[in-house]
């Protein structure tokens, strides 16, 4: 991310500043705990979406951050694997519910 991205959104005709905006906290391993200004209108899942940006702070990232970054980010793979397995478990489970039902159904 830039230090700073002044943006003029047409769509809905707003301009974005520190005074609109809101602060949020960076979750990203390099810049993990520190704190930014950006647009109240931002969304991750739109590309038009306003892109107004500025650090709060001026350090790269506290040193509370740069030593918890990595745990949480281990802690949050670990459970992204726990749940592509209970996901995996799921679809065996469906599928062996399936197949006694059409053997059941045989059966009768």
């Amino acid at each position: 991310m830039s230090e700073t991205s002044n943006y003029f959104s047409s769509s809905d005709g707003h301009f974005c500043d520190v005074e609109n905006c809101r602060i949020r906290t960076s979750l990203k391993l390099h810049t993990f705990g520190r704190r930014f200004y950006s647009c109240r209108y931002w969304s991750p899942d739109d590309d038009c979406a306003c892109k107004f940006f500025k650090w709060l702070d001026t350090s790269i990232c506290c040193m509370r951050g740069a030593a918890v970054a990595p745990i949480v980010i281990a802690k949050f793979n670990r459970l992204e694997h726990a749940v592509e397995v209970a996901n995996e478990e799921s679809k065996q489970a469906h599928a062996l519910i399936a197949a006694a039902l059409e053997r059941e159904r045989v059966a009768k």
